[in-house]
Parts: structure tokens; sequence; C-alpha cells
């Protein structure tokens, strides 16, 4: 046999059919384990192309053919002993990129991609040969129809005459339907760094076609392995799909470093003995979470360390090609606080070196403050901060250990902070990548170097949330059920641990802890209302509309943070739904916990929304003493390290989060429960969209009933501050499957009372920037009447409602 790297366009550019043989399974990769982790290496290559950075060859794994007799006049044939899933998706994708390329009118693209997927007519005698692959038999209708569909709409019209084709044969049509959506959000911006904005706005569609075909000309390679007469091909195919154990990367690392060790004259067992020997015990060998999936641990840590090295995410998926290219590549940075090895026996002493930290973050008793740091770091449910964890680690510990504890505190208030303002991580990967660039560039690592980074992250993707940000998360927004338990269940843990004293005894929480609501979720049996709240005080009539709001008020509070604590499971049975007379005793009599110690106060005697207010309160101030505020860094220091533009626009726009100093004093302490939608006749609001208003009414909006809408129902909820409009709400935008919260109103000169549409060519990447706000949680939705702004979620709801009020009490005064 014979092997050899091929790139993707030798594979399929030349006049070949590639057959799946009969005796092989149908077409059966997956989204979650097949499509998602190919889309994702495809998406890192075009993306740094498209950027402008340098683009390194990406290993797709290996197919093996055998050679067909081919008669007389025939084209050449080869049959896919092993990989047709891979080319087969591969054919797929490279379908989507033709019908896209068709779409966009990209002749010269059109013409490149459809020399991948198909022979040329001039070229063939039968018409089967047309296509570079050909499925086994139980897929061929459905690849023959997304084939020559020639787009999606043409794909999706044929399967309403066909519908068995998208039953039986839903994975050749799933992953076509996959790749060809990845690929118009890809080339629509929709998946752009917002932090990269500014440089893209700047490319063209043409732009990004060329990236797409530089990556699947020169990037994506394939090992091609040719059989030859004498191979027994069945012995192979079977070898190659036994259910031995699969070699790991990091035995094929291994092999490579060792190999090259040995040709450069080295004591390979005293290598091994000295470096490599505590990489095959079991606890390196064991499998653990990475994401969505479970990975080795000597894969997840070798794949740490070479992003720690490369200053690049490294996909374990990938990792020993990764690590072969950095071997061969890569030199040390002047300045830079990482060395690179230059031999291989130096690259396996140093892997040993990082192992060993590595382990260390894992050993019992040996580092306090990390080992806090790692068990909240499981709430967060990340593992992207490990690489800078390494990198600082080795140089810090142990002689600057208490440099190192800093760094953790700024760290773990970062993480926790955006987690409690439910903020997203989806760019933590890069977050970090570039915190270990920016510090090893400036060749120093300390906590202020750290803080300083975090000081220029002002985008909300990124930003480190301020105090008023972190106090109205917590007291404007339910806590449990918004978080995942795990996440509520670790802060009320930081809480415990934070109300140690010196007279209380320190010592673990015990397992099996739960979360209980001192007043219950069910509390209408035991914990009546105040009816003095809601009774007229003349005639002594009750009042629907304040008991309305009162109970609304209250359904609030139960899932707020000042209403919840831990207890022992054994305990919460008999505690649920007491009245407080027979819970308040069984609490303190039994639950040991530091965090219970509040209930033995006299602010505790009466258990309703005040008191739970109250210690809402008093829990915040203590979580910004445990996380505490990113420290003040000085101005000319910040101002250094950030390019003139961000500077001048941070100081005309306002950061997200920041509370509206404009805003009456009376407005911000509001109750914020659901006011009465008088004259409203939709259905009810859901309980995200009651969220979205509580908050809202809490900050002094007013939403009240409008007529705006379709045949001028009274369906529809109009958000205004000081008598103008400023957004809109209704079913059909918190109804939907992805909700969102509401319709934003741009300024418009004409038409007071009209919703104004997106202005012309509107781009919401642009708007994002300038409003200091993530572009993916904003929506632009097209129909007949022309293009409106959905906003899908609260905290960027409130951002821009606020910006409004701003803009509105510039003109009227404040």
């Amino acid at each position: 046999m014979e092997a050899n790297t091929r790139k993707l366009e030798r594979i399929f550019d030349q006049t070949i059919t590639y057959q799946v043989p009969l005796f092989q399974r149908p077409y059966v990769w997956k989204k979650d384990e097949n499509w998602e982790p190919l889309w994702e290496d495809i998406q890192t290559l075009l993306e740094r192309h498209f950027r402008g950075a340098k683009v390194h060859a990406h290993f797709l794994g290996a197919v093996v053919l055998e050679q067909l007799a081919n008669s007389t006049g025939s084209i050449e044939s080869r049959q896919v002993i092993d990989g047709q899933q891979r080319f087969t998706t591969l054919q797929l994708f490279l379908m989507a990129a033709r019908d896209l390329a068709c779409h966009h009118n990209a002749s010269k693209y059109i013409e490149r991609f459809t020399d991948l997927v198909a022979n040329r007519r001039s070229k063939i005698d039968h018409d089967d040969e047309v296509f570079k692959v050909w499925p086994t038999n139980s897929n061929r209708a459905a690849f023959r129809l997304v084939h020559q569909a020639g787009s999606l709409e043409k794909l999706e019209l044929a399967l309403k005459h066909r519908p068995e084709f998208d039953e039986r044969s839903n994975n050749i049509i799933g992953a076509y339907r996959y790749f060809h959506g990845r690929l118009t959000c890809w080339f629509e911006g929709e998946l752009d760094d917002d932090a990269d904005v500014e440089v893209l706005s700047r490319k063209s569609i043409d732009d990004r076609f060329d990236s797409l075909w530089h990556v699947v000309k020169d990037c994506l390679q394939v090992v091609v392995i040719d059989l030859d007469k004498d191979d027994e091909t069945q012995v192979i195919f079977e070898t190659l799909n036994a259910r031995g154990e699969d070699l790991l990367p990091a035995d094929l690392i291994k092999n490579f470093l060792f190999r090259r060790a040995a040709s450069d004259g080295e004591n390979v067992e005293k290598l091994y003995d000295d470096h490599w020997r505590e990489f095959e015990t079991t606890w390196w060998r064991e499998e653990v979470k990475q994401g969505r999936i479970f990975r080795p641990r000597v894969d997840v840590f070798i794949s740490h360390y070479l992003t720690m090295m490369t200053r690049e995410e490294v996909k374990a998926s990938h990792l020993f090609n990764a690590f072969k290219a950095f071997v061969m590549q890569s030199e040390s940075l002047p300045g830079s606080l990482l060395v690179v090895p230059r031999t291989a026996s130096e690259h396996i002493a140093q892997l040993s070196r990082y192992a060993a930290v590595f382990k260390a973050f894992y050993a019992e008793g040996n580092h306090a403050r990390l080992e806090t740091f790692l068990r909240r770091l499981g709430a967060v449910d990340t593992t992207t901060v490990f690489p800078f964890l390494l990198y600082a680690h080795a140089e810090l510990v142990p002689h600057a250990s208490a440099e190192f504890d800093r760094i953790l505190v700024l760290l773990e208030s970062y993480l926790m902070r955006r987690m409690i303002c439910n903020l997203t991580s989806k760019h933590y990967n890069r977050y970090f990548v570039d915190l270990i660039r920016n510090i090893d560039r400036n060749g120093v690592l300390d906590a202020v170097a750290v803080a300083e980074h975090m000081a220029k992250s002002i985008a909300d993707s990124i930003r480190y949330p301020d105090d008023q940000s972190l106090s109205m998360a917590i007291a404007d927004l339910p806590l449990y059920n918004r978080l995942a338990q795990p996440k509520v269940r670790a802060i009320l843990e930081a809480l415990d641990a934070h109300a140690h004293t010196s007279k209380s005894e320190v010592q673990p929480l015990p397992s099996g802890l739960t979360i209980e609501h001192v007043m219950p979720q069910a509390w209408t049996e035991h914990w009546p209302l105040d009816k003095t709240e809601f009774t007229n005080s003349d005639t002594g009539a009750l009042d629907p509309i304040k008991q309305q709001k009162a109970q609304q008020r209250r359904d609030r509070l139960v899932n707020t943070l000042g209403n919840l604590t831990l207890i022992t499971a054994s305990l919460n049975p008999s505690l649920q739904n007491a009245a407080w007379s027979k819970k308040r005793p069984e609490l303190t009599k039994f639950s040991k916990l530091n965090l219970t110690q509040y209930f033995h106060g006299a602010e505790a005697d009466h258990w309703n929304e005040a008191a739970i207010e109250r210690r809402t309160a008093y829990l915040c101030g203590q979580l910004i003493q445990i996380w505490p505020t990113l420290p003040q860094v000085e101005a000319a220091s910040l101002q250094r390290h950030r390019p003139a533009a961000a500077v001048q626009a941070s100081a005309q726009l306002p950061l997200m989060g920041a509370l509206d100093r404009t805003i009456a004093p009376a407005a911000q302490h509001q109750s914020g429960e659901v006011p009465a939608l008088a004259r409203y006749t939709g259905n009810p609001p859901n309980a995200f969209a009651q969220q979205v208003i509580q908050a809202l009414v809490a900050q002094g909006f007013t939403v009240a009933t409008t007529t705006q809408g379709p045949n001028e129902e009274r369906k529809t909820l109009r958000i205004g501050w000081r008598g103008e409009f400023i957004g809109l709400m209704s079913e059909a935008l918190w109804g939907r499957k992805v909700p969102f919260s509401c319709l934003y109103r741009f300024p418009k000169h004409t038409g007071r009372d009209t919703v104004a549409k997106a202005p012309q060519g509107f781009d919401k990447h642009a708007f994002a920037r300038q409003h200091g706000c993530d572009p993916d949680l904003l929506h632009v939705h097209t129909d007949y009447s022309g293009s409106y702004l959905w906003v899908q979620d609260l905290a960027t709801t409130l951002h821009l409602m606020r910006d409004w009020a701003r803009k509105i009490d510039g003109v009227y005064g404040a």
C-alpha cells in the first residue's frame, strides 16, 4: 500500500469517481458528534484567513482506497474501503458552497466548486459518473437530489413532492442543510467576533469566497492510503474497524518525539524513565469532561499546553497534527516568558514540567485558594482558563504564590460575575488566549497586568461586570431557575464560606446539601398575603389590581437570592411549605451552616417581601466582597494599551450595565411587579415576558397596552419613557421557540406613534459596537413592510432602553 497526504482539491478536481461499496453501512454522521466539530474546524481556518492571519494545513483524517478495473473509455474509479462517512460529508459541504456561489452570482467560484463535486459532462459516458463520490445504494437517491437541486430552496420544494427522502435519508439531507446554514451565517457576518467588526466591515462577499476557496484548496488535507493488487482488502478493512482501543493523540506524539530523539542520538530509555513514564499511568488516561465531550486527561492537558505555547486555540480532536506543526515550525519570541524547546528531548522535558503543574491542580491540601477556584470553576462549567492557569502557576508558584492567588481572585471574580449577570461565555477561548499573548508580550506577569487587560475589555461579550451590573442582576432578576442549580449552589456555598468568623468553626460543607426557598414557591396555603396592601381603607373592599401586583411581586421575590439558603437533604421534606412560625425554629435548630445564622436575628422575625429584599441587599454586599470589582487601573497605563479609536468611542458611549444616573431615585426603587395591563386582549405574558416587564418597570419605564399591531388589536405592549414610545413587546416575540424580549424603536422625526423600521443598509454589528452590546443577541427581522430590530435577552433590552432614556432626558432635561 501507499500513503500520501493530499489536499482536497487534488483529490476531487480530477475526473474520477469514488464509489462506496454496497456492503458498507449507510451515511450515519450526525450534527453534534460529527458535522459541528468539522464545521468548527473549518470556521477557525476561515476566520484566521479572513482576518489576514497565517493559516496552517489542517488534517481531516484518512481514507483507504482501492483501484477498480475500468472498462476501456470509462473514467477512473476507486472503491472507498474506509472513510466514506468523511468523503460524503465533504461532498455535501462543497455542494453547499457551490450553491451559495450561485446565489451570490460569484461566477469564478461557481465553476471552481462545481469542479470539486461533479465531473464534466464532456468527460463521461454514463450519468452516474458525474458524481465525484457515489454513496452506498441506500443513500443514492437522496444524494442525487441534493446534488442536482442547486439551491436549498429548490431542494425544499422537491422534498415536498418526495417526503420519503426526507424521512428515510435525513442524514444526507440534514448534512446539506446544516452546512448550507452555517456557511450562510458566515457569509452574512453573523458568526464574526464583535472584536473584529471594524476590520471585517471593509470586507466584501468576494473576500469571503476567496477565504473559503483558499481554505478548501490549500488547507484541508486528507491522508489517502492507496491499496495495490496484492493487499488483502477485507483484512485491512476489518483491522481498521476493529474494536481494539484507539491510539490516543498522546501516543502519536510520544512516537513522534521519541523517534526524533533517537535519531538525535539521545538516550531514549532515560528520557522515558525521567519524563514520560508518568503519562502512561491510569490517572492520565482517565476520561474527563471537556466541553460537551469526554477525552483522556493526557490529551486535555496537551491541548491546554499547546494553546499556551502557540497562543492559538487548539482542538483536542486534531491534537497530533497541531503538536507536530508546533515542533516543526515554532520558535521563541524575543522577550517571551515562554521558551520554545529546540530539540525533541527538550520538548519531552518541558511537557513533563508542565504536566507536574497540571497534576498539582488536582492535589488536595496543597493550595487552598487554587482548590476553591477550581471548585467554583466547575460551576461556571468552562475549561478555557486552564492554558492561562498553566502559564501563571508555572511562573509564580511557589516563589510568588501570593501574587498567583491575587490573580485567581481576579479570574474567579470575572467568571462568577459574568455568570451571575447571565453574560455569554462563548468568547472565553479567545479571551484567555489574548490574555496570555498580551501579558507575555509585555513581559510582566502579575495581578496588575491581568487587571489592565480586563479593564481594556469593554465589549459586552467579554467585559468585567461592575458592582452596579452585579447588584441589578441580583436584585432585579430571579436567581433560581434563571441559573442552573449547580451555579446557584456555588454562589450560596461561597456566601457560607465568607460568613466564617473567628468564633465559627471552619470546616468543609457537608455533601448532599439542597437549595431551599425560605418562603416556599407554593406559598398560598401557609403564607397569606398581607391584605392591608390591597384593601381600600375607606370601604374595606379588596382592590383586585393591587392584589394581582402583590401576588406577582411575591412570585418574583421568592426566587431571588435573599429567599434562598442551603440545608441538609434529610431536612428538606419537612420544611418545604411550612409556615414561618414552624419553619424558622427548624432552620435554626438543625442547620449549622453559617448561611442560616442570619435567621437567628431580629431582621428575620417576620419573613415577608421586605425581609427578602433586605437579605438580598445584604448578601449582594457580601458577594461584592467575595468577588470584588476590578481594581482601579492608572488612566495613563490604560490609555497606552487602548487604540485611539476605542478611547474616543468609550468617552462618547455609555458602558452596558452602568446604572443610568438620570433615572429618578423613586423610579429606581419601584418593586418591579408586572403592571396591570388595562384593556389588553392578548394571551397573558409568559414567565420570560413577565421578567422583562418587571425589570423595565423597576427602572421607571412604562409598559402599557397599545393598538399598535395587526388590525389595531390590543395585543401589543408599548415601552415608554417620559411619554415617549421607545419599544414594543408582544406574544409574537416572547412566545417564539427562541423568545425575544422586545422590538427596538429607532429614533424617527415623523410619525411619533409609529414603529420606526431599521434604517436603509442597517448593520447590526456596527449598531452593537456603537451601543456596547453583543450582536449575537440582536436579530434583524425582515417582512413585507421592512426590517425591524428584535432584542433577545433582558440585559441587552435594559441597556438599550436606558440609552433611549438618556437621549430623551437630554432633550427634556434630566
